[in-house]
C-alpha cells in the first residue's frame, strides 16, 4: 500500500485535492488482524487519523471494535509522551470509516454510535465513538468511487468475481477475473505481482461470508429448538404444580403419575 493510494482515498472521502503524499503518516498497526485478513488501514493527515476498514458484513458492533483498535493506535503514537505530565498532549481527530461491498442490501450510508450499546441511556453519553459505513457496491456512493481510481478498481474486480461465481466456482471466477483486469488495466501491476496472494484472499473473504450468513441460520434454528424446549419445560413444571396441588401428591409421585424421568 502506498501513501499516493491513502491520499486519493482522503481526498474522495473530503472532495480535496491534496497532492503531497509526504505529509501522510501511516500508523497501521502491525499484526492486527482486523477482519479476515490484514487489509484494513490507519493514517494520520492534517491533523486527522483515519482508521478504514473493507468489510463484506455489517454488525452493529463496530464501533466497540474501533474503540479498541483507536486505543492501541493512540498508545502507539503517544509512546514517547508523558501522560502523566503538566502539558497537553496534542492528538490527531479520529475518523472511523467503513467501506462495505458485502452481497446484503443496506443504505448508502449508515452510521454506528457506540452509546446505542449502552443499557443506561445519556442525553450526552461521557464515551461516544461513531462509525460511519459507506457502501461502495455497484449503484451506491458513485461520486466517492469515481474520484478514487483504487477503490473504483477494486470494486470493479469484486464485481466481476461475483458475477462468474453464478456461473462457475469461485476460485475459477476470481481467476479469470483477474485475468480481465490485468487486460482492462484494472489494478493491473498490483494483480501480477499479487495474483496469488488475491485470489486466496478472495477465496477466504468469500468462504468467511458464506460461513457467517450459514452460522447466523444456524443460531436461529438452535434459537427456536431451545425456544420449544423451554416451552414444553414450562408447561411440564405447570402440570407437575397443578397435579401436586389438585391429588395433594409429592413431587416424586406426580412424576411417576405423568411417567415423567
Amino acid at each position: 500500500k502506498k501513501k499516493e493510494d491513502f491520499l486519493s482515498l482522503y481526498n474522495a472521502l473530503n472532495g480535496t485535492s491534496y497532492t503531497d503524499a509526504t505529509k501522510l503518516e501511516i500508523t497501521t498497526l502491525e499484526k492486527a488482524v482486523y477482519m479476515s485478513v490484514q487489509n484494513d488501514v490507519s493514517f494520520v493527515f492534517l491533523s486527522e487519523l483515519y482508521m478504514i476498514e473493507h468489510q463484506s458484513t455489517i454488525n452493529p458492533n463496530m464501533p466497540l471494535r474501533n474503540l479498541t483498535y483507536i486505543a492501541k493506535v493512540l498508545s502507539k503514537i503517544t509512546a514517547k509522551e508523558d501522560i502523566y505530565g503538566s502539558k497537553q498532549i496534542k492528538l490527531p481527530t479520529p475518523r472511523f470509516i467503513v467501506l462495505y461491498n458485502g452481497t446484503k442490501q443496506t443504505e448508502e450510508k449508515t452510521v454506528f454510535k457506540l452509546s446505542d450499546a449502552y443499557e443506561k441511556k445519556m442525553v450526552e453519553p461521557e464515551l461516544e465513538l461513531i462509525t460511519t459505513v459507506l457502501n461502495i457496491n455497484e449503484g451506491y456512493n458513485e461520486r466517492l468511487k469515481s474520484a478514487c481510481k483504487l477503490l473504483r478498481d477494486y470494486m470493479t474486480l469484486i464485481t466481476k468475481i461475483r458475477k462468474k461465481q453464478k456461473m462457475m466456482d469461485l476460485q475459477q471466477a476470481a481467476y479469470q477475473a483477474i485475468a480481465e483486469c490485468i487486460r482492462e488495466d484494472v489494478l493491473k501491476d498490483f494483480l501480477m505481482q499479487h495474483r496469488a496472494e488475491v485470489i486466496a484472499m478472495m477465496l477466504y473473504d468469500f468462504d468467511m461470508e458464506k460461513h457467517i450468513e450459514s452460522e447466523k441460520a444456524y443460531e436461529y434454528e438452535r434459537g427456536m429448538e431451545r425456544g420449544i424446549e423451554q416451552g414444553i419445560e414450562k408447561n411440564t413444571i405447570l402440570m407437575l404444580r397443578n397435579l401436586m396441588q389438585t391429588m395433594n401428591i409429592t413431587e416424586a409421585e406426580a412424576k411417576k403419575y405423568l411417567k415423567l424421568e
